[in-house]
């Protein structure tokens, strides 16, 4: 199945909004050089992960295993790939599929800590880097219950839910680990509003 097979699939299967008005996006274009495009696939998988329809959401991610790094602006197409690629592990880890999730996770961890554009990450500020993701850094939380509207709240939920999902599950961030059953807490809330989403 090509990649426009697929977005095509997951549009005609689905009747959310959201996952509607993504895939349509896709179905039109979908280039890996292009940070927007990235988006649209990274919020369309994990959008299919709210709703509980997880293969799909792997093969979109899948599709992403196959672009090289770097691509044009490197860094806003990648981050959203890697959040991919944490979902994967997420949902790797939940059907006990642990080989294919360390896979990744070294995979990822090699990015993040040697990309092949810059000289090799110095140790210590790599560690420095990964320390700033804590849970009110990642989850977005002031941003939703400053909101008035509840839209407006569910779109931070989702980037928020992309964090500690996508960077969350890596165990590559030592405060994430340390507080994982707030995470955890956090993802289910987060997931609980946005299968509201219709």
């Amino acid at each position: 199945m090509t990649n426009q097979e697929l977005f095509e699939s997951i549009q005609m299967g689905h009747k959310e909004k959201k996952v509607l008005s993504l895939s349509k996006k896709l179905v039109k274009k979908c280039s890996f050089n292009r940070g927007s495009d990235v988006e649209n696939l990274c919020h369309l998988a994990y959008w299919l992960y709210v709703y509980g329809c997880e293969d799909e959401a792997l093969k979109l991610c899948e599709i992403t295993h196959e672009v090289e790094f770097p691509g044009k602006g490197v860094w806003n197409v990648w981050d959203r790939i890697l959040l991919m690629w944490g979902l994967e592990v997420q949902i790797y880890k939940n059907r006990n599929m642990t080989e294919k999730a360390d896979e990744l996770i070294r995979q990822m961890d090699n990015l993040w800590r040697f990309p092949p554009t810059l000289p090799p990450a110095d140790s210590e500020l790599e560690a420095e880097r990964r320390n700033r993701f804590t849970v009110e850094f990642c989850s977005y939380k002031e941003n939703i219950e400053g909101e008035d509207s509840v839209t407006s709240a569910n779109e931070w939920r989702l980037i928020g839910l992309m964090n500690l999902v996508g960077y969350g599950a890596t165990g590559l961030f030592p405060n994430l680990v340390k507080e994982k059953e707030k995470v955890d807490c956090l993802i289910e809330e987060y997931m609980l509003n946005l299968k509201k989403v219709k």
